[in-house]
Parts: structure tokens; sequence; C-alpha cells
């Protein structure tokens, strides 16, 4: 992979960070939101990406509007999905703030792993 192109993927997860929700979508307040990142993970560089993830977990997590993450692991190796991160933030405008950070941006770069994040709300629980 050329240079360029090692640049371009590094990227492409704060990319998809950044566009994780629309500016418009709020949630109620009290129930804050919830960040869920799938990763899918190149064969033999799991342990790469975990570190990445180590990385930006203790800079988010002291961020302003971070209240808790949680990485969890497929039990089938043959999923698709490796990781998922499962987050919870304040709000959506906390969160934006936090992966916009140039730092996060810097010490999230990789290309052991892309993932595919989204915010939630709550829609209904039991």
């Amino acid at each position: 992979m050329s240079l360029s192109l090692r640049a371009i993927a590094a990227t492409s997860i704060v990319v998809a960070l950044l566009h994780a929700v629309p500016s418009s979508a709020q949630p109620p307040a009290s129930e804050g939101v919830v960040l869920i990142n799938t990763f899918e993970v190149l064969p033999g560089r799991e342990t790469e990406c975990l570190a990445v993830w180590d990385r930006a977990a203790a800079f988010l997590s002291q961020r302003p509007g971070f209240v808790s993450t949680r990485l969890h692991r497929a039990l089938r190796p043959d999923a698709r999905l490796q990781l998922i991160n499962v987050a919870q933030w304040a709000s959506p405008a906390a969160f934006q703030a936090a992966v916009g950070d140039p730092a996060f941006r810097k010490l999230s770069e990789t290309e052991a792993c892309s993932g595919s994040p989204a915010l939630y709300g709550v829609v209904r629980s039991l």
C-alpha cells in the first residue's frame, strides 16, 4: 500500500467518527447518547488494533462529556466484526468535540482495523 493510501486508510476511522451524528440530532438531555462502533480487524492485526483502542479510550475518557466505554470481542473467530465498542457520552456535541481534537486524530491512526461508528439514543428499554 502506498504512503498516500496508508494515510487515507489511517484517517478513515476519524472521518467516520466525525460524521457519526448530524449536529441537529439531539436525544433527551437525561439520556445522553450511545456510541456503537463496529470494527473489522485485518488478520493478525488484533493486537495493534487493541493498542490503538487503548490509547484512544484513555484520551477520550478524560474529555468532557465522556461517561463510559466497553470493548467487546466476538466469540466466533470467523465473525466479520471482531470488535465492537459501546460507549456512553453526555451529548453528541461532547462526542464530536472529543473526536474532533487533533490529538485524538493522531493517536487513533491505524491500518490494523476500520471502524463504522454511529451515535444512538434509547428508543425502548426493559
